[in-house]
């Protein structure tokens, strides 16, 4: 057994354990309602973008059936010639957007999904936490995500601990480059530390890095290509359903802490 393989199985024991709760508790314990909602969620997005590639393979199937039927051959030499000129022509456009557009658009678009649905969790964690105290989300520091973990932070919560907490910081500065750069690092204030991320697959947990390391696998979830505009960040499918497992475990643990600190509000609430 391997560092990744003992790290999982060590992670879903205390997912497990934190989950494992008496049905006549599920109604009050809404620390561990979120987490199980965050485990149902995440999976069912980590399979949906496991399979969102296959969009591709339906489609160029059905684009290979229309050159056929579009421009069909009919064995006269000068007829099929033309034919075949026009099957080239539109595959030409038709092969551009199925491997070059489609999946760099998938592959963004599923990595936004995958921390917008992080993020709304981590709001939902947020307040869960301010009807339990005096504390306010107004009055953390930072904007978006890092309001939120701020928050975290002065409830109690070490978020620096917890459970892919760096993966989650990189995956969110791979958005922003995505989102307000289009990828250009050139454009990037991260510039220079997403080169440097990029290049030693700091983008995966340590356990995945060693993992690749030993079976000298390539790190190529995410890839620096070259535009017309500079270097240009792209990524993968694989890099979304990887974040999904990492936001997902990130949150199971902010809640199992939450619980820790919280809960026993609720049971002082209704005694």
């Amino acid at each position: 057994m391997d560092d990744l393989d003992r790290r999982h199985m060590e992670e879903w024991k205390r997912i497990g354990d934190f989950l494992n709760f008496p049905e006549e508790q599920e109604l009050h314990d809404l620390f561990r309602r979120l987490a199980s909602r965050v485990l149902h969620e995440f999976d069912n997005l980590g399979d949906y973008i496991w399979k969102t590639p296959n969009l591709i393979e339906h489609e160029r199937a059905v684009e290979e059936e229309k050159l056929r039927s579009y421009f069909p051959t009919t064995g006269d030499p000068k007829q099929d010639e033309v034919a075949q000129r026009l099957r080239d022509t539109r595959w030409f456009y038709e092969s551009e957007k199925l491997f070059v557009s489609f999946p760099n658009w998938m592959s963004s678009g599923n990595l936004f999904l995958a921390l917008g649905l992080f993020e709304s969790y981590c709001l939902r964690l947020v307040r869960l936490i301010e009807q339990r105290s005096k504390l306010s989300l107004v009055d953390a520091k930072g904007r978006g995500t890092s309001k939120m973990l701020a928050f975290l932070v002065s409830s109690g919560i070490d978020v620096f601990t917890l459970s892919y907490y760096r993966e989650m910081q990189v995956s969110l500065r791979v958005r922003n480059c995505l989102i307000h750069a289009e990828g250009l690092l050139e454009l990037d204030k991260d510039e220079k530390p997403l080169r440097r991320i990029i290049a030693k697959g700091k983008y995966l947990s340590p356990e995945h890095v060693n993992h690749r390391q030993k079976r000298k696998l390539p790190f190529d979830e995410i890839v620096v290509a070259t535009s017309d505009l500079g270097d240009r960040l792209t990524i993968s499918n694989d890099y979304p359903r990887l974040v999904t497992t990492y936001a997902r475990d990130f949150l199971i643990s902010a809640a199992a802490e939450a619980h820790r600190l919280y809960a026993k509000v609720d049971l002082e609430k209704r005694a």
